[in-house]
């Protein structure tokens, strides 16, 4: 992984989102450590993991579709948290709504932050 691209990525997501990017995590689907974020939350980390984890499960066991690009929670206060299936890596934003708009995040954010990410991405990964 490219370290020196993820950090762009990171700042893309600050960009792009009009500061609404509270905090964030990439981490590996494996064992929910964080590789790099801003603003870190290791607990969501690993607890969202977990959520993902189960999430997947009970899809295909419930025989649904797998699971896209992301997926996104509105929480109360006017925060979301989004979280962002990259295959073996999983990024969670803890989003600001007044800042970052659903169209916006969903539309542009997440679009141009996943480009920059797989770009970073070694040919294994």
């Amino acid at each position: 992984m490219d370290t020196i691209k993820l950090h762009n990525a990171l700042d893309k997501l600050k960009e792009l989102s009009n500061d609404g990017a509270l905090s964030c995590d990439v981490y590996a689907m494996g064992d929910g450590q964080s590789i790099m974020g801003f603003n870190s939350n290791p607990v969501a980390s690993a607890m969202f993991n977990n959520v993902t984890k189960r999430l997947l499960a009970s899809l295909r066991e419930g025989g649904m579709p797998s699971l896209g690009k992301f997926y996104l929670i509105e929480l109360e206060e006017g925060k979301a948290f989004a979280v962002l299936n990259m295959g073996k890596y999983q990024w969670n934003i803890l989003l600001d709504t007044q800042l970052c708009s659903f169209g916006l995040l969903i539309n542009i954010v997440i679009p141009k932050v996943a480009e920059i990410f797989k770009d970073s991405l070694d040919h294994d990964d």
